[in-house]
């Protein structure tokens, strides 16, 4: 490569970094901003796993993660930690600030090499540098890459144009073999969706060599073929891909379901200025999410144009044929066995789970189609003036930005965010605990996205106590049946484990109060259910205990602080005369709700002070600090949400992010103080006659 050809390309990286710092604030580079990280669910996954990597002794294989989904363990490659840099800066731990994160680096990175191979793509279609930059310019703005960045992994895109650049450039496939192998690898250690995308380019390049060229096909298989696949195979294992078995580690439910529509070129869901967003068959199809831009479909119409205006229709020759076949291929790919069009579906058939299940995303795959889509058009502009080329790009660019500004610039999205682990009592640092060697949720496994702070924050209290931890989110998970009956059979039936500690959802506490109390000590930090085993020589100073109780005698109990009610499901059996006749006279409407519907009702000093329920549908409500219920400020966030048997069946009362309701069927309770909204008691109402089988409240 000569200077002034090395010189186009550190330009064209130069210009990907001006990108990157035009769409994201350049403080996420440094390796000590947490804040946005711990903000999202993905990116905290990702960041975990790295964490949970560098504190782990080496493992075979290399990647894997046995304290994080303990006992099942996990991996760098299912937590979708980008294992070629964590397998890059391990050796550095030691070194590295305590929590180091490289996920800001590698979406420069991306940013740099979407523009570098962009630029080798479009110099192979025009001699003009100046066209080049601004195809380059227009590849960086194809909006299945602007919006991957949450997903830091999969926004490698450079991984797909790379490949590209050696399926369309002239080399030979034997002369492109050590690219090909060494990207190939690379692609393994950065995320299996991208390297399988780059395998499908891969045998294009294969067979159209072997059909173009005079090379055996035999040959052809094993001296280049066999050896990038068993790269890829390689890669995939040292990052462990495969720590659960090769039947089990990819499979999950949903080829068919987080598959492309296909209008999704044409649908931009809600990033478009201008286009509004088309129904689509599943809610999971916004993994299909391929919407090509205005600005790109104006290049398309240009050179449709163009090619109509010369009538320069060729006969294909066999590579063109053989880029339909893989286009062809990874649009049946991103469709999945089920062909939808808007909210209908054309086309049902049946293929086998084994095939499917690790490609449950399909709709990923229509990504390099995007890009052959761009390049063909721009090979077809190139043929006319290259000042009128570079002036429909310049215009393409213009309405690009324009059309999917939301997307282009993401600013909005890292700003004034704050973060702290909700664990923060001086207990957790008590020498007591150095002791603990596995944290274990109950019920096991039980984390979400819709719980993933949850995740998040328990993840990193194990770090900080150099525990294994049951409260894992990873992309991938093997069956826990097993696990999870082990678990379940330990701390309900015995013996439990002195080295543990559990952390238990409150309804779980009411449905086995006396089987988890009579081995354990239970208390609430931080907003959390904690439970030690007597063994374990750690005694809290505030205990839990449960009793009976009625819902007239809990409002009594607590008239001078704030009571909040919410319903879930059925509330009727849990109110009896006594009890409908106190509500009513005290300006509830719950007595006369329907079953199944929604409520929520605040009630101080034996008074209804506000309240809502809705027959058809769920109730949210959220108070934010410095707002006012009913007359008093709020010190704390509290969000209430009261669901119905239709409408999800929840009841949910959360006091500064801390869930302190039951979330059970029936009537759920909590007392907190009216002033500093400090909880003091939570109680759940689900017999007749308004018993309840646990009322959790501590003592001293």
């Amino acid at each position: 490569m000569g200077l002034r050809l090395k010189l186009d390309y550190a330009a064209a990286g130069a210009m990907g970094f001006v990108l990157f710092l035009l769409r994201f604030p350049a403080n996420i580079l440094s390796p000590t901003n947490l804040e946005w990280v711990y903000s999202r669910p993905d990116p905290s996954m990702f960041h975990l796993g790295w964490r949970f990597f560098r504190e782990a002794p080496l493992q075979i294989p290399p990647g894997a993660v046995p304290g994080y989904l303990w006992p099942a363990g996990s991996s760098v490659a299912l937590t979708d930690s980008i294992p070629l840099v964590a397998f890059l800066l391990r050796p550095l731990s030691s070194v590295l600030p305590g929590d180091f994160q490289y996920l800001g680096i590698w979406l420069a990175v991306n940013s740099v090499l979407q523009c570098v191979f962009a630029f080798a793509l479009a110099r192979l279609v025009t001699p003009s540098r100046a066209v080049a930059a601004l195809a380059a310019a227009l590849f960086f703005l194809m909006p299945s890459f602007l919006d991957r960045y949450g997903h830091v992994a999969l926004s490698s895109h450079w991984i797909i144009l790379a490949a590209l650049v050696l399926l369309l450039g002239n080399r030979s496939l034997y002369d492109a073999r050590w690219r090909w192998l060494t990207l190939l690898f690379l692609g393994g250690l950065v995320h299996p969706y991208l390297t399988l995308m780059a395998l499908a380019v891969f045998a294009a390049h294969v067979l159209r060599d072997v059909l173009q060229v005079e090379h055996s096909t035999q040959r052809a298989l094993t001296h280049v073929f066999a050896p990038g696949l068993g790269l890829v195979v390689f890669a995939w294992w040292l990052s462990g891909s495969f720590v659960y078995g090769f039947g089990n580690s990819l499979g999950e439910v949903g080829f068919g379901y987080f598959s492309m529509n296909l209008n999704a070129p044409f649908n931009a869901l809600d990033t478009s200025t201008f286009l509004k967003p088309l129904p689509m068959a599943t809610s999971g199809q916004y993994e299909g999410y391929n919407y090509l831009g205005l600005g790109i479909m104006l290049v398309m119409g240009g050179a449709l144009a163009l090619q109509l205006a010369t009538r320069s229709f060729a006969r294909p020759t066999t590579p063109q044929w053989v880029l339909v076949g893989l286009m062809l291929l990874l649009v049946a790919l991103s469709l999945s066995s089920k062909v939808t069009f808007n909210q209908h579906t054309l086309l049902s058939y049946s293929l086998p789970e084994s095939l499917t299940s690790p490609l449950r995303s399909s709709g990923r795959f229509f990504w390099p189609v995007g890009y052959l889509i761009l390049f063909a058009s721009l090979h077809v502009l190139c043929r006319g003036r290259q000042v009128g080329v570079a002036t429909l790009l310049l215009l393409a660019i213009a309405l690009q930005v324009v059309d999917v500004k939301s997307i282009v610039v993401s600013r909005d999205d890292f700003s004034d965010l704050e973060y702290a682990t909700r664990f923060d009592d001086p207990i957790w640092r008590s020498p007591a605990l150095q002791d603990v060697q596995v944290i274990k949720t109950f019920p096991p496994y039980e984390v979400s996205t819709e719980r993933w702070r949850d995740f998040r924050d328990i993840s990193q209290l194990a770090l900080q106590l150099g525990a294994s931890t049951t409260a894992a989110y990873v992309a991938r998970k093997p069956d826990l049946t097993m696990h999870v009956r082990a678990i379940e059979q330990e701390l309900l039936v015995g013996p439990v484990d002195p080295t543990s500690m559990y952390i238990v959802r409150g309804s779980s506490l009411v449905d086995h109060a006396e089987a988890i109390t009579s081995r354990m000590d239970c208390t609430v930090i931080d907003g959390y259910k904690v439970c030690f085993p007597r063994l374990a020589g750690f005694q809290p100073t505030t205990k839990l205990q449960f009793r009976r109780t009625t819902l007239v005698e809990f409002l009594q109990a607590h008239r001078e602080g704030t009571v909040i009610l919410t319903v879930r499901g059925d509330h009727s059996d849990a109110l009896d005369v006594a009890a409908s006749d106190s509500l009513l006279a005290w300006g509830s409407a719950l007595p006369d709700r329907p079953p199944g519907s929604s409520y929520f009702a605040v009630v101080r000093d034996l008074q209804v002070v506000q309240q809502m329920g809705r027959d058809n549908d769920e109730i949210r409500v959220a108070w934010k600090v410095g707002q006012t219920l009913r007359g008093v400020e709020q010190r704390k966030e509290l969000f209430i949400l009261s669901a119905g048997e239709k409408y999800g069946n929840r009841a949910y009362t959360w006091l500064e992010g801390d869930e302190q309701g039951f979330n059970h069927a029936g009537i759920n309770a909590i007392a907190m103080t009216t002033v500093d909204q400090r909880w003091v008691e939570s109680a759940v109402f689900a017999e007749p006659g308004g018993g309840v089988a646990a009322r959790l409240s501590p003592w001293r």
